[in-house]
């Protein structure tokens, strides 16, 4: 746990019908198809994310690929939301990750973590169809 105080700098939502999902990865070949590897590519961390999801494609099975891309969508969604207009003109949803320590999730850039001292906290949870994911956007000061 860090010591000091926190700053909320800003807190994000998204929701999403996972079905929408379901039928982006059911085009073409499914999982398969060229289309669900470029938007995976465009989407997934390259290094943190992207070959997990290319692990679970290998397996065969849609539904844990769409709860997987679903919730990173959302997560990095909600980042977006918590961040100031400046920050959202160089938002790439491929340069954000998903990552758990001591078992509380978190999200992350390589990118943006290097220039700012800034920590987003994120919880997610589906449900009937439907994804929400929050983000909490702090800044620690001693």
């Amino acid at each position: 746990m860090k010591k000091g105080y926190s700053t909320v700098l800003g807190l994000g939502i998204d929701i999403v019908q996972i079905s929408r999902f379901s039928s982006l990865l059911s085009k073409g070949d499914g999982l398969q198809s060229s289309y669900t590897r470029r938007f995976a590519q465009r989407v997934l961390h390259s290094k943190r994310e992207l070959p997990e999801f290319e692990a679970l494609i290998l397996k065969g099975d849609i539904e844990p690929c769409v709860r997987y891309l679903s919730g990173s969508w959302a997560a990095k969604e909600a980042v977006f939301k918590t961040l100031d207009l400046e920050d959202q003109k160089s938002f790439q949803f491929k340069d954000w990750y998903r990552f758990k320590q001591n078992s509380k999730p978190f999200i992350q850039s390589d990118i943006y973590s290097k220039q700012k001292s800034e920590e987003f906290l994120h919880s997610s949870s589906h449900d009937g169809g439907v994804l929400i994911a929050t983000v909490l956007r702090q800044k620690w000061s001693t």
